[in-house]
């Protein structure tokens, strides 16, 4: 539409002997040139407004507060004496709800398998939530093995704990340091170990660099 009036205009112009051809022409000639360099200033500021709503958005992430600070003076456990957690008279409450999603929950889980079954919003995920130390509680609630849990460090906590999702997720990294993503220091040993639990170890040596071999996210390369 802008080059239809350029146009229409122009020519009137030219008609009229307002101004020569050549004139009109080295004016649209110029237009021309500065067409892209317009629209990259667009583009340009384009991103910059992103990269500046990003950039605000790290920066409210790095100032942020830690939900969970570690203690001032925590117990570093060499290992637990009594593994499992045990919880007396737990209660929880989300700080965008005013219910309780849990209420007076004692229950202790020794070692061994259990599952926790139960219906809908009926508290399951706040329970795993709270037991791999997501949320904040109360004194004296929670203990990880003979341990109040705000005593220890939330490392300490966390690798002791194994998480599997019901979407697996991988990074592109080797397939080792994958599997000792919670453990990054984890032997070789025990890598492989926990792939032959896993039944694909023998997957993974099928691969021209074993363990070593690099994939993508969610494992696309």
């Amino acid at each position: 539409m802008g080059m239809l009036m350029v146009l229409y205009f122009g020519g009137s112009l030219v008609i009229a002997r307002t101004i020569t051809l050549g004139d009109f022409v080295a004016f649209i000639s110029y237009l021309y040139m500065l067409i892209w360099p317009m629209m990259a200033i667009g583009w340009v500021a384009n991103l910059v407004q992103r990269g500046m709503t990003s950039l605000g958005r790290i920066h409210e992430l790095v100032t942020s507060q830690p939900i969970l600070p570690d203690p001032v003076l925590p117990e570093e456990p060499e290992k637990l004496i009594q593994p499992g957690f045990r919880l007396d008279n737990l209660s929880f409450t989300y700080p965008s709800s005013a219910n309780p999603a849990l209420r007076n929950i004692t229950l202790t889980l020794g070692p061994g398998i259990h599952g926790v079954t139960g219906r809908t919003g009926s508290g399951k995920s706040t329970l795993c939530r709270l037991l791999t130390r997501l949320y904040p509680v109360d004194d004296n609630m929670l203990f990880f093995g003979e341990h109040e849990v705000n005593r220890l460090p939330l490392a300490f906590i966390r690798s002791h704990i194994g998480y599997v999702s019901q979407e697996p997720i991988l990074f592109s990294d080797t397939i080792a340091a994958n599997i000792a993503l919670g453990r990054p220091n984890a032997r070789r040993e025990e890598i492989i170990r926990a792939a032959e639990s896993a039944a694909i170890h023998d997957d993974i040596l099928s691969l021209r660099n074993g363990y070593e071999t690099v994939i993508g996210e969610r494992g696309v390369k």
